[in-house]
């Protein structure tokens, strides 16, 4: 538990180590039934586990934008991004998300903007340009934890 609780989380866990939830995400595949399920529980490694076998196709809008509020570790950010970026509603969360006054959402949005550059070929180079220009004029009053999610995109693609 103290490993989980050291990286921020908060609530009910077991402190399953993430070499443990990787086994089991390889043994279930995609179960997005059982993934919803998970994440009802509120427990962070049943959440995590969740966010690894949920399938990102069946995802709708208010589950997206629910687990990217809830995500039980801000380093998690990245499960919830490739799930919306692989996702039918990955363009539209990208910019309803990185305009958010909710920093979660916010932090979620920057987050899937990287996904989105590193795992879609036709997403628009200009509309990355445009997220980037944003990061320049936010980057300095942003919290450290938006700081992070701001600077994961600097890091892809310098």
């Amino acid at each position: 538990m103290l490993y989980r609780s050291r990286h921020g989380a908060t609530g009910p866990m077991f402190g399953v180590l993430f070499g443990e939830l990787f086994k089991l995400m390889k043994q279930i595949d995609v179960d997005h039934d059982l993934a919803r399920a998970l994440w009802a529980t509120g427990n962070v490694d049943a959440r995590n586990l969740a966010l690894k076998i949920a399938d990102p196709l069946v995802m709708t809008s208010e589950e997206l934008d629910r687990w990217a509020r809830e995500v039980p570790l801000r380093m998690c950010n990245l499960y919830v991004a490739t799930l919306a970026a692989e996702g039918p509603h990955a363009r539209k969360k990208v910019r309803e998300w990185c305009k958010s006054s909710d920093d979660r959402l916010r932090a979620a949005g920057w987050t899937l903007l990287g996904r989105l550059s590193d795992l879609d070929e036709s997403f628009p180079d200009d509309e990355l340009l445009r997220g980037v220009g944003e990061i320049e004029k936010l980057i300095h009053t942003a919290s450290n934890e938006l700081k992070s999610d701001m600077n994961q995109i600097g890091r892809a693609h310098v």
